[in-house]
């Protein structure tokens, strides 16, 4: 049984049209640095934040291109402190404008720039007394695999550097604010092509070419290797393992589990579960699915032991998970139909 590939993507419909959103951050997201839809506000226009609470703004771009399923650029704003543990499918380029904070351990400030490789755990918080401010892009379709190539061709690792941070502040500030963006893929490769022209190749990987050259195609092979194992993780979730996963990678388990982690810094195994924990916790909130029935569509055999990595994870056992988001939904409905009634 192949189970439904599942992350935190949104999909949107086949068509050409553009909005803009903007997120803001409640004390739950600044704890567990999970946001919901419930967080976010979309529009036809921009608009300023409004309160202290203010996380971002972005526009969103949708194309009836095959190849690009939607194109975001934005503007964050986040809280001290506030971190990020996820994965995504989704091909995401962030500057770093101001501030600092940490990306897989490493501290990255102004001038800076980390591109976090779709299906590859994303760990990254904010200083706690300087948090960053960012200019980001976010596509997601088969064009970010021709991004994610002109990335890994400029820097194996996923950091770069950026060339005249203030200007390209500028430059997003106006395309999210000032200039309405047009709907079609052409756009989109344009402002592709302008933020990444703002891109810098670190000084350490200018040196020593062929040493370099040879160096890369190593570290690219590997990355590869590691993204095709998060891949099949998610289309075979209910049966696979990390032996599946190093046999398919022509590696033995020992050299495969310390590659995987050098990448990602966890083990397979703890990767795997992680994505079984993340499709229970999506259907527990998005479908009336019997428990039971989640357990076996991940290959869950028992409920004891999925009840304890749900709890360690997200702190309540997924029945306790399911009563809140159902009540947080009552509570929100009811508000909005009260302040409804009331205007």
């Amino acid at each position: 049984m192949t189970s439904p590939y599942i992350s935190k993507t949104l999909h949107y419909p086949k068509i050409n049209h553009y909005h803009y959103e903007h997120g803001y951050l409640p004390d739950s997201a600044r704890t567990s640095g999970n946001l919901t839809e419930r967080d976010y506000v979309s529009s036809l226009s921009p608009f300023a934040p409004t309160s202290a609470d203010y996380y971002m703004d972005c526009v969103t771009i949708l194309t009836a291109d095959e190849s690009i399923h939607w194109f975001k650029l934005g503007l964050d704003f986040p809280a001290a402190s506030y971190f990020i543990d996820r994965y995504e499918d989704v091909l995401t380029l962030k500057f770093v404008l101001s501030g600092k904070g940490t990306v897989y351990g490493k501290q990255c400030r102004a001038g800076d720039v980390f591109y976090p490789p779709p299906l590859v755990p994303q760990h990254y918080q904010t200083d706690a007394t300087d948090p960053w401010r960012l200019v980001w892009l976010q596509v997601s379709g088969s064009y970010s695999n021709y991004l994610l190539e002109k990335l890994r061709a400029l820097s194996p690792e996923p950091f770069l550097l950026c060339d005249e941070p203030e200007k390209l502040l500028s430059l997003a500030k106006f395309m999210i604010y000032e200039q309405p963006p047009l709907p079609s893929s052409d756009y989109i490769r344009a402002v592709a092509a302008m933020f990444f022209s703002f891109l810098k190749v670190p000084e350490q990987t200018k040196s020593d070419p062929e040493k370099q050259d040879s160096a890369h195609r190593g570290k690219r092979h590997n990355n590869l290797v590691v993204q095709q194992a998060c891949y099949y993780v998610h289309r075979h979730l209910p049966t696979v393992t990390v032996s599946q996963l190093a046999e398919l990678s022509h590696f033995d388990r020992k050299y495969f589990t310390d590659l995987f982690r050098k990448f990602t810094d966890i083990s397979p195994q703890e990767y795997i579960i992680a994505a079984k924990l993340e499709y229970v916790r999506f259907f527990l909130k998005e479908s009336d699915m019997p428990l039971e029935e989640i357990m076996n569509s991940v290959g869950y055999e028992h409920r004891n032991g999925l009840v304890t990595a749900f709890r360690k994870k997200y702190g309540m056992t997924p029945t306790a998970y399911r009563k809140a988001v159902q009540k947080a939904a009552s509570d929100s409905a009811q508000k909005e139909g009260k302040e409804a009634t009331e205007s």
